[in-house]
C-alpha cells in the first residue's frame, strides 16, 4: 500500500473540492491514515486557515489575529471544523500586495500570528489547504470542502510509512516562505536530511520531520532564486533521491513529477471539455471523466509535466 495523489486543473472555475474529493474516494484504498487538499479559489482576498485552541476565548484570539493584521481589512470569519480540543478558522483578508511583496507580507503576518496560541495551517492568496486524519469523505465532510469552487487544486490520501499521524503530518504542505504553493507526494525522500540541512542554511523553517515537506521548499526556493516552473522541476529530479512522484501546486500550474527509475506511479488525463488530471491511478481519472475522457498519458520515469490554468505549458 502507498499514499495517492491527484490534482486538476479546470478550464474554468468550478467544483474544485467535489471533483478532487471523488478522485481522492477512488484512491482511498492506497492511503487510509489521513486525507487533504490544496484549493485554489475564485477570490481576490488573502486566506489563512488557523487552529485555535478550544478552551480559549474566541473573541480574544481573533483579535489578536487582527493586530497581527497591522490594518489590513478582515473582510470574513468562517468556522469550519472543531473537536474536544481545537477549532479551525478560515480568514478571508484584503490589503496585502500582489506579487513577491505580497509573499513577503503573507509571510511576515504568518510569523506574527504564531507568536500566540494559534497554529497557521494554512496561507495564501486565494488558496487554502484543508487537511486532517481520516478518509477523504470524512475530512471533506468536516471541513465542507465539496462546497468549495476553484480553478484548480491538489488532494492526498495518506499511507503513513514515517512521522507521525495527525493534522499537520498530513499532506498537502506548504513553505509559509513562499505561501501561494503546495506539494501532495507518493514516495520517499531519501536524502531528506541533506536537502533539509542546506535549505535551512538559507534561512528556511520546516513546521514537521516529514521529508514531504522539503519538497515544497526545494521548489520554493528555486522559483525565488528565478527559476521558471519547468526549470524547478528538472532540477528536483536531478537532486532528490528516492522513489517519488508528486505534484506541485502553484496560483498559474501544477506540475507533477516521477523519479528516474519510475518506483512511483503517475498518469495523466484530459477531459473533451479541456480539464486536466494527474492521479496515481486511471481509476481516479475515470471516475471524474467518464465518457468525456478523452485520452491518457503515463508520466515516464524521470520526467515532468506543467499544466497551466487556461492551458498546457
Amino acid at each position: 500500500m502507498a499514499c495517492g495523489i491527484a490534482g486538476i486543473v479546470l478550464p474554468e472555475p468550478g467544483p474544485v473540492g467535489a471533483i478532487l474529493t471523488e478522485m481522492l474516494d477512488a484512491l482511498q484504498h492506497r492511503g487510509p491514515d489521513s486525507a487533504g487538499y490544496g484549493l485554489y479559489l475564485d477570490v481576490d482576498t488573502a486566506v489563512f486557515v488557523l487552529e485555535l485552541p478550544a478552551e480559549d476565548g474566541e473573541m480574544e484570539i481573533l483579535g489578536e489575529v487582527e493586530r497581527a493584521l497591522e490594518g489590513r481589512q478582515l473582510k470574513r470569519v468562517e468556522r469550519i471544523a472543531e473537536d474536544t480540543s481545537t477549532r479551525v478558522y478560515r480568514l478571508f483578508v484584503e490589503g496585502f500586495s500582489t506579487g513577491r511583496q505580497g509573499q513577503r507580507e503573507l509571510a511576515e503576518v504568518v510569523e506574527r500570528i504564531e507568536n500566540s496560541d494559534i497554529t497557521v495551517l494554512s496561507a495564501g492568496h486565494g488558496f487554502e489547504i484543508l487537511k486532517d486524519v481520516g478518509t477523504a469523505a470524512e475530512v471533506s465532510e468536516q471541513y465542507g470542502v465539496e462546497a468549495i469552487e476553484g480553478t484548480h487544486g491538489i488532494g492526498h490520501v495518506r499511507f503513513s510509512t514515517e512521522s507521525e499521524v495527525d493534522r499537520y503530518h498530513a499532506h498537502p504542505f506548504q513553505s509559509h516562505m513562499v505561501p501561494n504553493m503546495a506539494v501532495v507526494h507518493n514516495g520517499q525522500i531519501t536524502n531528506y536530511y541533506t536537502i533539509r540541512e542546506q535549505l535551512e542554511i538559507k534561512g528556511y523553517q520546516f513546521k514537521t520531520n516529514n521529508d514531504s515537506e522539503c519538497i515544497v521548499v526545494y521548489v520554493a526556493d528555486k522559483l525565488r532564486d528565478g527559476y521558471s516552473l519547468e526549470e524547478a522541476m528538472e532540477e528536483a529530479i536531478r537532486d532528490l533521491d528516492g522513489p517519488f512522484c508528486f505534484i506541485i501546486s502553484t496560483p498559474n500550474a501544477i506540475a507533477v513529477a516521477r523519479d528516474p527509475l519510475g518506483l512511483r506511479p503517475g498518469v495523466i488525463g484530459f477531459g473533451k471539455d479541456g480539464a486536466v488530471a494527474v492521479a496515481s491511478e486511471e481509476v481516479a481519472l475515470r471516475r471524474i471523466f467518464g465518457d468525456e475522457l478523452e485520452g491518457i498519458e503515463q508520466i515516464e520515469p524521470g520526467e515532468y509535466e506543467v499544466f497551466e490554468v487556461g492551458g498546457r505549458s
